[in-house]
């Protein structure tokens, strides 16, 4: 979350950005290969997710 705050410049993503960031990894080949193909980005996608249920609004 803070990665991707500073890669925003700064703006905070709520639960519903952030949550809508772990689908497009999923979603857009470009970004599952950046981290290593579908199942990784599976992987992240629920990290993501799990982290903004316990920490975003």
């Amino acid at each position: 979350h803070r990665w991707v705050t500073a890669y925003w410049g700064g703006r905070e993503p709520d639960r519903e950005a952030y949550t809508g960031l772990s689908e497009l990894y999923v979603a857009d080949p470009r970004f599952a290969a950046t981290y290593g193909g579908e199942s990784n980005a599976e992987i992240i996608r629920e990290a993501m997710q799990i982290w903004g249920r316990a920490n975003l609004e």
